[in-house]
């Protein structure tokens, strides 16, 4: 639930046209959502 309402609060600040700031880099989403694995195991089917 603590998720649901940091982007309700987010996207109320933003109807604003405040701007909140990043919490993470895309790179660190892309880590935590394991694209880095996702690719390494694409890498070996593909050319």
């Amino acid at each position: 639930m603590g998720a649901i309402t940091s982007m309700q609060d987010a996207l109320a600040q933003m109807k604003l046209g405040v701007i909140p700031p990043a919490k993470m880099t895309f790179a660190e989403l892309k880590t935590i959502l394991g694209f880095d694995d996702y690719y390494q195991t694409e890498s070996k089917y593909t050319d």
